[in-house]
């Protein structure tokens, strides 16, 4: 994966996947440090929910450093975080595993229990039998 200056006219962003090569076109007054975080945000974006796991590598550590700092206004590395907690949050509730569902673990409580059916809460019954 890689972005930056690609020619005179602008800049372009490039990865290959197991079987694809991908290349999008970019302004030309589009920066080195954007180009990158526009290539990471396209892999999270079409390779990753394809894929199990993937592996993004950049020559780029000021835009890792970028991703990883909470305060960042950046609207690209705002949209990859963004990107990223959506798919954390629908594999949270496709495995079942939510902080209502699963806090009795590390607090050493007991499983919750529906307030109206009083059967074990969890993803499904509370999708499928709604919440009091």
């Amino acid at each position: 994966m890689d972005g930056g200056s690609g020619n005179c006219k602008g800049s372009v962003i490039r990865w290959t996947s197991d079987d694809e090569s991908y290349t999008f076109g970019l302004p030309g007054i589009t920066s080195v440090f954007t180009a990158e975080l526009l290539a990471i945000n396209k892999a999270l974006n079409i390779v990753s929910p394809n894929y199990r796991s993937i592996l993004i590598c950049s020559d780029s550590y000021s835009a890792f450093q970028a991703l990883e700092n909470f305060y960042s206004k950046h609207p690209v590395v705002i949209d990859c975080r963004k990107s990223r907690r959506e798919e954390v949050v629908l594999c949270r509730l496709r495995l079942g595993h939510t902080r209502i569902t699963h806090e009795y673990l590390m607090s050493g409580e007991a499983p919750p229990l529906c307030t109206r059916c009083n059967c074990r809460m969890t993803v499904h019954h509370i999708l499928r039998e709604g919440e009091d």
